[in-house]
């Protein structure tokens, strides 16, 4: 731990000096702000006098607080971030226990990381460098005119001043630190983000390349194919037309065929008609035969009947 005493006579000299028990500075998590507290001279002295004003800054945060949240409304982009991102009354609050949390005269790594939080959510809710440094010169321009303008003491009132100025640049300086390495990290993580964008894009150039190759190939294979396709359509024309020839000649042969079985079905008629009247003709001879027949028998039985009685008259 590193202490800053700037002049501990005079600290003994002072009205502050019931708070030396109160006050201190414990940095151990952050070095570099150790160093900015020795180089903006922050000494025990200034926080014992930044505690002993810390009843009057209380008295008096309502009316700082208020004055400070009337002011932003000048500004309509400050007014439509806090809208965006909660309530004046709470914010209202917050800023009231800040306030008080600043002039408690204890500067230490929960002190400082408090800091660095707040600096981080100005970051996200898109609150400028710019605003809070003019948010923080309008208090520190109250707490003058409300609290330490009532001081007679010459002395009394540069030192109080020095103090209270002291603690608002400690405050900025960290708060605007914050900023800046939160920032810092979002500017590496564009980076990153392009650079895997970038990775992503050449990766996606190498293979669309590789699908533009493939493409021409399988263009190159269907042109080819496509020269298949018209030999094979040329001989296929060539095989419908003989199979077209072939198919006439053979419509010519059915249709002689055709001739020929009307000319052979006519003459089958004409042989049946001949085959009836053969048929009619042979039943006409058989009837023929069969009286023949008859009259061959009756002549016969005659003739011997004849020639029995021929033979009785011998």
């Amino acid at each position: 731990m590193k202490i800053i005493w700037r002049n501990k006579q005079k600290i003994d000299s002072i009205d502050d000096t019931q708070y030396k028990e109160h006050v201190s500075i414990n940095i151990k998590e952050y070095p570099s702000v150790l160093n900015q507290v020795e180089m903006i001279h922050l000494s025990i002295e200034d926080l014992c006098i930044i505690r002993s004003l810390q009843e009057q800054v209380k008295e008096h945060l309502t009316q700082i607080v208020g004055n400070f949240y009337k002011n932003l409304e000048n500004e309509p982009s400050l007014m439509k971030i806090i809208k965006d991102n909660g309530s004046v009354d709470r914010l209202k609050k917050t800023l009231h226990r800040h306030m008080f949390e600043m002039f408690s005269g204890t500067i230490d790594d929960a002190y400082i990381k408090q800091r660095y939080i707040i600096a981080q959510v100005h970051v996200r809710i898109g609150l400028q460098p710019k605003w809070y440094m003019s948010a923080f010169q309008d208090l520190l321009q109250s707490l003058i005119i409300h609290v330490i303008s009532n001081i007679k003491n010459i002395e009394q009132y540069q030192d109080n001043i020095l103090a209270v100025t002291k603690i608002f640049n400690l405050e900025q300086q960290i708060v605007l630190e914050a900023y800046e390495l939160e920032n810092e990290k979002i500017r590496q993580k564009d980076l990153a983000e392009k650079e895997t964008m970038k990775l992503q894009v050449n990766h996606n150039a190498e293979v669309l390349a590789a699908i533009s190759q493939e493409t021409s190939s399988a263009t190159q294979l269907m042109a080819n194919k496509v020269g298949e396709i018209h030999d094979f359509t040329q001989k296929g024309s060539e095989i419908a037309i003989h199979a077209e020839g072939k198919s006439n000649e053979g419509v010519e042969l059915l249709q002689g065929l055709e001739k020929r079985l009307v000319k052979t079905q006519e003459q089958m008629t004409i042989i049946s008609k001949d085959m009836e009247q053969l048929s009619n003709t042979s039943k006409e001879i058989e009837r023929i035969v069969t009286i023949i027949t008859s009259i061959a028998e009756q002549t016969n039985l005659l003739a011997l009947n004849a020639a029995i009685e021929a033979a009785k008259s011998w």
